[in-house]
């Protein structure tokens, strides 16, 4: 009875902040829609409370969303707020099909992705990679990455995010045309939304220029970080991983033989990647 009373007033504050972001047409909800661990954090922390439009923060908004949503009722759990709010958004999307949407999504190098997750979820790890005083063991850490690095469908998720999400539900589809590899940002536009996707990697130099042209705005909007792994409690530890970890070149080159690095980043760029993370 409790849980459900929790997925009720989940249900009611989304469909009140839905309702909110849509008032004003003059400025469209944004949505920094993208894969984890790509910096979103950083973004949304930039434009909240200095741009009039609502900014939503989401990775999931496909018919993913309808499976975890059911996975949380069958366990009998509440439905957590920002699923309700992504539900509720995308219900007011397939009744307002002429409204239209600024997205900012973003893209990183593979194996960056890879660390920065495993030390964002460290408990979904099965195997023991904490040290005897309870914090992550560097080589315990480096070890499993290489391990999981290997698998087939290591990068699937990175790999299909943007058909999966982008694609499906705003039908903008980010492989049709070249990726300006210079410029580190594009633009892509269609009936429904305007889209900003950035590499990280960029986001310092570029992001000034870039937002400044998906939201028609003059003046700078500064980048304010967040969630900053080299400034969080296992900084040390995350430092010592990178250090640690080395992939063998047959594996670093099928990495970046991937779809996701072949169309963000130069040869050039491919080859630093390769030269940070991967053994002779």
């Amino acid at each position: 009875m409790i849980e459900k009373i929790k997925s009720l007033r989940h249900d009611l504050m989304a469909k009140y902040r839905v309702w909110d972001a849509h008032r004003d047409p003059t400025f469209p909800p944004i949505l920094v829609y993208q894969m984890g661990k790509v910096g979103s954090s950083t973004v949304v922390r930039s434009l909240k409370g200095v741009v009039p439009n609502r900014v939503f923060h989401f990775h999931c908004l496909s018919d993913q969303l309808a499976i975890n949503k059911r996975t949380h009722e069958e366990a009998g759990r509440p439905t957590p707020y920002n699923t309700s709010l992504q539900d509720t958004l995308l219900e007011f999307m397939k009744k307002n099909p002429v409204q239209r949407y600024k997205i900012i999504t973003l893209v990183r190098d593979p194996i960056a992705f890879f660390v920065s997750n495993l030390f964002q979820n460290p408990w979904l790890v099965g195997e023991n990679i904490y040290s005897e005083t309870g914090d992550i063991d560097a080589v315990k850490a480096a070890l499993y990455l290489n391990q999981k690095i290997q698998y087939p469908n290591a990068f699937e998720y990175l790999n299909n995010w943007f058909d999966r999400e982008l694609n499906s539900v705003f039908d903008i589809d980010v492989f049709a045309e070249d990726f300006p590899k210079d410029q580190g940002y594009a633009f892509y536009h269609n009936e429904r939304a305007d889209v900003l996707l950035i590499r990280l990697e960029d986001l310092d130099t570029k992001w000034s220029e870039a937002i400044s042209g998906l939201l028609d705005i003059d003046g700078a909007i500064p980048l304010e970080y967040g969630n900053v792994r080299k400034e969080s409690s296992d900084a040390i530890a995350y430092r010592q991983t990178l250090d640690a970890l080395r992939i063998d070149i047959q594996t670093c080159e099928k990495i970046y033989a991937g779809r996701l690095a072949r169309h963000f980043y130069s040869d050039s760029m491919i080859e630093k990647m390769k030269s940070k993370w991967c053994s002779a």
